[in-house]
Order: C-alpha cells, then structure tokens, then sequence
C-alpha cells in the first residue's frame, strides 16, 4: 500500500512538471495567437465571447499584427433594402453572405469609394455638409467637409487612397466631375477636388475639357483613379494623385467595345468589356494595361456557355464589380451572380437569397470591399 501511494504520488509530481513543461512552451498569450489564427468572419463573432476577447481584438497592436497576417479575399458589398444603414456582404472564402451594418454612423449615408477597408461615405440629404470615412469592421470612422461645387456636378466619380504600412487616418479623396460648359456646347469640364486628411481641406485640382461627360465606374490602382468617359468611342482617363494631374491613356481600345469597367488587379489594371456589333454585347473579354500605359494585352474570355446564360437581354448590358483576383458579374433578366477566381481560373454561380427581387439593380450600387480591421 506504501508503495503504491509512493507511486502514485510520483506519477502526480511527473504530471505535474510535464504540465509546467507544455505550459512554459507556450507563447506569453496563447488566446491571442490562437485567435490571430481565425479568418476574419471568425474573428468577427469571437468579440461577443467575453469582455476581454473584445478588448483584446479591438487593440491597436492585435489589429495591426493580424492585417500583416491574414490574407483576405474582397467582398462583393451591396444594399439590397430600404435601409441604407443595412448592407451585404458576399465573402467568397466562406461562401456566405454576411450582414454589414452602418448603423454606428450619425447619419444615412451612400457609399461613394473604398480602399484598405475604409469606405467614403456621402450623406443622402443634402442638409448635412460633412462627408464621412469610416471602417464598417472596427466602427471607426470620422467626419470631412463638404467639398466645394459638388452640386453643380454630375456623373460623379471618387477614388480613396490609403496610404499603406502609416496610420490609416492619413489619407487623400479625390472628387471629379463633369459640368456642361454652356447649353450649346458639346464640351464638358471635368472638375476636381482632392480632400487630404493631412492638411484637412479640399484643394482645387487640375481641370479639363472633354467631349463627353466622365462616367461613375472607375478603378484606382497604384495611386492613380482610372475613369472612363461615358460615351462612344470609350476614352480611359487617369487622374495621377501624386502630380496632381490628368492624363488620357493612349493604348489602343479593342474594336467593337459596348460597354467597359475597370478593376485593380493586384497593381495592375484590368478592363473587361463587352464585345459586339451594333452595341449589342455578345463575348466578354478582359484585357491587362502594360505599365507605360500603351498597350492592352489579351488576358481571356468568359467561357461562351456562361457569357450566354449571363447575357440574356436583348442589348447584352451587364454590370461587372472586383478587385485583386475576383470579379463578380450580373446582368438585368439573370437572377444570379456569377462569380470568376482569375488566380484559380474558375468560373461559377453563387448562391443568391431569395428576397433579392433584382440582384443586378443591386449590383449597379454594388462595390469591391476589402475588409479590414
């Protein structure tokens, strides 16, 4: 009996220090580590865990170790109801829809531009004069002056640039527009206005006349908005946000375009465009810019089968929305949202909800959302 206990007791103290061993293994945190492991949806939901996870996932140092570490597809972000404070979100990792609330901002507000997580927001009434930038993830967000001359404007396009590896407050907004020059006129003066957070005002920026009015679909990629100008024969316009100026794209546009959309490609930009005779698009191409902005180079097709099935109006008009390596593709009469991976080269339908009564509609105020804490 003495010698079992003796056993025993040795065995308990063995336990004991092996537990010790495992434990002083272990980093100073082993949550934290654990948690930085989480894709963000995840991450997301562990905040309502307890207090302390909350408080742990909301510091500056977890927020800035897990954007080094956590590599994030965009989102495909639209507002299908009445209520602009309540958005969607489609997260291809996890192939679900997810449910964004603006309600943490003081008022309804539009989104108008994204960029690293942080979206540019333009109150929907026009009493209040601030526009807002916010992170619908981390709840922050902050108030920007009205920029001057917005209401004489029309066919607006805005770019946010974030300025990587700096606070994420420092950045820069740029507003362009067209304004008729006189009623008998077919010229347009394109205005701009960049805001930047470092000196916290507008500037006026460089303007310039066009024969057509610019369009709202634009890309911003490698500190320059890419804007197209909303008539045929279709024109590229970059606005340099560095210089301060603007300058047209000189590469050859491919024969017989219908429509055109522009997306950042991991740096490079990326056009997709529709194809056809009589400004009926019939194939989807997407084509790369070189980087002395001369050349658009072939980068694929749209399988015929699924440019069939996503082009089933009469005049072929489709809406495109992505950015890095997805885009997401929906047209009037299809009911679905089809998806393409360019790194994995797929192609599939994803899954919509029932109550979008028209998804494309939702679509033409839809946007690219890199989520971000």
């Amino acid at each position: 009996m003495i010698l079992r206990l003796s056993m025993a007791a040795d065995e308990r103290e063995e336990e004991v220090n092996l537990q010790q061993e495992i434990w002083c293994k272990l980093p100073d945190d082993p949550t934290e580590r654990i948690i930085l492991k989480l894709p963000l949806v995840s991450l997301l939901r562990a905040r309502s865990v307890c207090r302390g996870w909350n408080l742990a996932i909301q510091s500056r140092r977890f927020m800035d170790t897990y954007a080094k570490n956590c590599k994030q597809d965009p989102w495909l972000l639209i507002f299908p109801y009445n209520d602009p404070s309540a958005g969607l979100a489609y997260d291809p990792s996890s192939k679900r829809w997810l449910e964004i609330s603006f309600r943490f901002l003081p008022v309804e507000s539009r989104v108008m531009a994204m960029s690293h997580g942080s979206i540019c927001m333009l109150p929907k009434s026009s009493h209040h004069k601030q526009w807002l930038v916010c992170n619908p993830i981390s709840k922050a967000w902050m108030s920007i002056p009205c920029p001057p001359g917005l209401f004489k404007l029309f066919f607006l396009a805005v770019g946010l640039f974030v300025e990587e590896d700096i606070d994420a407050t420092i950045f820069k907004v740029i507003m362009a527009g067209s304004e008729l020059v006189a009623e008998d006129s077919e010229q347009f003066n394109l205005a701009t206005e960049v805001y930047d957070s470092r000196l916290g005002y507008w500037v006026k920026g460089e303007n310039l006349l066009l024969d057509a009015p610019l369009s709202p679909w634009k890309a911003t990629c490698k500190g320059v908005m890419y804007c197209i100008t909303g008539h045929l024969p279709f024109r590229v316009m970059g606005y340099d946000v560095k210089r301060g100026v603007w300058f047209e794209v000189k590469a050859q546009m491919p024969e017989n375009l219908t429509t055109v959309r522009l997306i950042d490609h991991n740096g490079v930009l990326l056009m997709v465009g529709g194809i056809g005779d009589n400004s009926i698009t019939s194939r989807i191409g997407m084509w790369t810019l070189n980087g002395t902005n001369t050349k658009w180079s072939e980068y694929g097709w749209m399988p015929a089968g699924l440019c069939h099935d996503l082009l089933q109006t009469r005049t072929g008009r489709f809406v495109c929305i992505g950015q890095a390596n997805i885009l997401y593709f929906s047209s009037k009469r299809c009911h679905g949202v089809l998806e393409h991976n360019m790194l994995a080269r797929s192609w599939q339908w994803i899954s919509v909800n029932p109550f979008f009564v028209n998804i494309h509609y939702h679509m033409h105020r839809g946007f690219h959302f890199l989520p971000s804490l």
